[in-house]
């Protein structure tokens, strides 16, 4: 009995510290305005769609740049709202359309986007605040759909 209660006591403590974790973190996006990173996700590089996903929840209103490195035809039949459409092919001569915020990199399926990545990395970009999906995006009304 006695260890059932110390058990409980102990799972209390956790949850309790758990809550005030999550607090903290939502004042301090209230405050700073500024979204703190998940353990999860990376603070640059390549996002699984859960993590492309959880990075959109987390930069609000505009603050990502999203960079859809497909063809003009494949973006005309669904793109993400608000979008930058400049092909991979073209990347390299209209590196300054690149917005120098918080950057998602999408395309398909996810190779041309790791071609972007690469490129503007190799062409003096810091890697953090750049991502890339790895997988398959859809477009709803806009709203980007990520899966593997």
């Amino acid at each position: 009995m006695r260890s059932m209660r110390k058990l409980l006591s102990i799972l209390a403590l956790l949850l309790l510290a758990w809550g005030v974790y999550q607090l903290q973190a939502s004042v301090s996006d209230i405050l700073t305005g500024h979204p703190q990173q998940s353990e999860n996700l990376a603070v640059g590089g390549m996002l699984t769609p859960n993590q492309a996903a959880e990075l959109l929840q987390r930069h609000p209103n505009g603050s990502l740049a999203i960079l859809d490195v497909r063809t003009p035809a494949e973006f005309e039949a669904g793109h993400a709202r608000n979008a930058i459409n400049i092909p991979v092919q073209e990347l390299a001569r209209r590196l300054d359309e690149v917005p120098n915020r918080p950057l998602l990199i999408i395309c398909r399926s996810g190779v041309r986007a790791k071609n972007a990545y690469e490129m503007l990395v190799s062409s003096g970009r810091p890697a953090q605040g750049l991502w890339y999906l790895k997988g398959f995006t859809h477009y709803d009304d806009g709203i980007p759909s990520f899966h593997e």
